[in-house]
């Protein structure tokens, strides 16, 4: 027994020295990085992205603030609650690469968007891209492709390699018309085929792609009513929820054989603002987000060819500051939506928070103050929109 134990001391041995000198064998397991969270500071004094993510009872801690090397602008200013608040007019001002390794954010200012590569405790800036147009707003990503929507209509695709470096993709830049800005959202589908780009001008556009992520046609939906299209996401290849913040609407489309969009079923609340809309992992419930009643509305997909009954609207958080804007007075100032399977997220700088809703099992939404983060730098400063979880 004793020389059993001696041989196995021995053998211990000569694998740790192996190890020593082997840099293959004694490799570090690739990070894991889950519940990273991510909100766009979009200054002028230059951009900044905030860092948060889940502890273990779920609540929103702040992990860093790290700059993008890029810089904002204050388009719309809403001041009257101590500083600037700046919507960046459309979800998706933030994206994930399809492996989640890279945080990507537009910058406004510049124009460019910056890469930055995910670590358990920090960000690590990789790369900034140049934009060919003015005022970007808007990303969608899907397999080694981004494209970026600008304010007045510039769309321009790119491909991201394994370390975060960036480069324009051959015929993938378009200028659509300018009469129609603003121009809010971009959406990829799950094949990376297919773009839609909506413009609150009651217009949309359905862009093939070819294999190499360039544009091959574009296809322009015209609508027939003042809706207001906005916020966009798909349901599978072939079907997308889209929100309209005219008339409160959320309605589905089918694009069909000639690339255009043809409306299978809507639901209209005649309530403006419907913004921020996503659609949850398991494609049977679409969320939407109200700015004006600071609402969050859930929408049954389970017949969406056929119909979209609402099936719940939430109760507003506590608000505790007031804002004119235009016609409306704001109590909330949501930014943008976030679905991570139990939790909805919705930023509100007005109110100086990150305000989250637990998803029930029969689909109500409860709002959670002990899990929103109300803390420093969630202060009437986070401007560009914003997107996350990393693990989502």
């Amino acid at each position: 027994m004793k020389n059993f134990y001696n041989y196995l001391f021995i053998l211990f041995c000569l694998i740790a020295i192996s190890c020593n000198n082997d840099d293959d064998c004694c490799e570090t397991p690739p990070e894991e990085v889950t519940s990273a969270f991510f909100v766009l500071n979009n200054l002028n004094s230059g951009n900044q992205l905030i860092y948060l993510r889940k502890d273990k009872k779920d609540a929103l801690e702040y992990v860093g603030s790290y700059a993008t090397k890029g810089s904002g602008e204050n388009l719309f200013l809403v001041s009257n609650f101590g500083a600037i608040s700046d919507p960046n007019i459309s979800q998706d001002a933030i994206v994930y690469s399809e492996d989640k390794k890279f945080v990507m954010n537009v910058n406004n200012n510049d124009p460019s968007f910056s890469v930055l590569k995910i670590h358990r405790d920090s960000l690590e800036f990789k790369s900034k891209q140049a934009t060919d147009y003015e005022y970007p707003n808007a990303m969608a990503t899907r397999k080694n492709l981004v494209y970026v929507l600008h304010l007045n209509g510039g769309l321009q695709g790119f491909k991201i390699d394994d370390e975060g470096n960036t480069s324009p993709i051959a015929n993938a830049s378009h200028q659509f018309g300018t009469d129609h800005t603003p121009y809010v959202n971009v959406s990829i589908n799950f094949s990376a085929t297919t773009l839609v780009v909506t413009t609150v001008r009651n217009r949309a556009f359905v862009i093939q792609l070819d294999s190499n992520g360039g544009f091959t046609s574009i296809t322009e939906t015209i609508y027939d009513e003042n809706i207001g299209p906005y916020g966009s996401a798909f349901i599978d290849d072939t079907n997308i929820a889209v929100s309209n913040g005219f008339d409160g609407s959320t309605r589905i489309y089918n694009i069909n054989a000639n690339n255009e969009l043809v409306l299978l079923s809507k639901n209209v609340t005649n309530t403006g603002g419907h913004c921020w809309l996503r659609v949850s992992d398991d494609k049977k419930s679409a969320y939407v987000t109200n700015t004006p009643q600071g609402a969050i509305y859930v929408y049954d997909l389970s017949n969406y060819q056929n119909e979209l009954p609402q099936t719940f609207k939430s109760t507003p958080p506590p608000s505790r500051n007031t804002v004119m804007q235009g016609d409306f007075t704001l109590h909330y100032l949501y930014l943008d939506l976030v679905y991570s399977k139990e939790f909805i997220y919705t930023i509100d700088p007005l109110n100086e928070r990150i305000d989250v809703y637990r998803i029930e099992t029969d689909g109500t939404l409860i709002y959670q103050a002990d899990k929103s983060y109300n803390d420093w730098p969630i202060v009437n400063t986070i401007s560009g929109g914003f997107n996350g979880f990393s693990d989502y």
